[in-house]
């Protein structure tokens, strides 16, 4: 769905009455505001609802038909970098390098299969970004809602040496697997077993009920900024640490609108249902 943005032509035309925001559970009177689709060019109005207890802008109606909204394209963005070939025991020597950098046992393997590694051991951000996630092994399962059809963030922990990995997506054409990741075309509702890592990547936001059931924890904020076209973009991405399990969240605003997105998206996340 569209995204807030200072020009996107909006238009306030009333108050009016709304039982419930399904986000912070906030009653009484809620502002509409009427936006046009800016991503594909269709300019089609929508009615949102801007909630005054937790601030959350959310479509009024959600369309009986969520398809037309995402085709294909927006799940094809560039394509992935080829993955080099390698014998087995390069393979086994990477793994072995990259297990000891980011985790701590098999030195000894590790300096005894140097020779034959082909890949760098990982970066500093590659090994922040596994602390994180709170990954503690290869086998640890991690989950990642509105993974799309390249599950660019499962397939480059896949890449790093981890395995049991699984994305779901309700708009994927069907189930199926890239490079080693397991993909359903299934809601977060139908999902059973349990993840050491459940991430949304610029997914929660679209999620018809965001009232997921979390482990209760606490939220921490990590703030990336980037230059993208000559626009600074901001990433920003919520650890909410439940013990067994850790969940992630990440959305992305423009340094214009860091200052008003990244706290309504916060109160967002506090607001959830949390339980034990």
């Amino acid at each position: 769905m569209a995204s807030w943005s200072p020009r996107q032509p909006t238009r306030q035309v009333r108050r009016v009455a709304m039982d419930r925001c399904e986000i912070c559970g906030a009653q009484g009177s809620f502002r509409r505001i009427e936006l046009r689709e800016m991503l594909f060019g269709t300019r089609e109005a929508f009615t949102y609802l801007r909630c005054p207890g937790c601030g959350v802008l959310r479509i009024a109606t959600v369309p009986a038909d969520l398809g037309p909204y995402y085709p294909p394209s927006y799940y094809d963005g560039p394509p992935l970098p080829a993955r080099p070939t390698v014998s087995k025991v390069a393979a086994i020597a990477n793994r072995v390098r990259w297990e000891t950098v980011l985790f701590g046992p098999g030195r000894r393997s590790a300096r005894l299969l140097r020779r034959w590694a082909s890949l760098p051991p990982p970066t500093v951000d590659e090994r922040r970004q596994v602390r994180r996630l709170g990954l503690a092994s290869f086998d640890d399962p991690v989950l990642d809602v509105g993974c799309g059809r390249r599950a660019d963030q499962l397939v480059a922990l896949r890449r790093m040496g981890f395995r049991k990995l699984t994305g779901i997506d309700p708009f994927l054409d069907a189930d199926g697997e890239v490079e080693g990741v397991r993909l359903r075309k299934i809601g977060i509702g139908d999902v059973k077993g349990s993840f050491q890592t459940i991430t949304f990547h610029h997914s929660f936001e679209h999620v018809p009920d965001p009232l997921v059931t979390l482990a209760a924890g606490k939220a921490v904020r990590l703030t990336v900024s980037r230059v993208v076209g000559g626009r600074n973009i901001v990433q920003v991405e919520y650890i909410v640490d439940g013990g067994t399990t850790a969940y992630v969240f990440t959305f992305t605003t423009t340094a214009t609108r860091y200052a008003a997105d990244a706290p309504t998206f916060a109160k967002m996340i506090d607001s959830l249902r949390l339980t034990a």
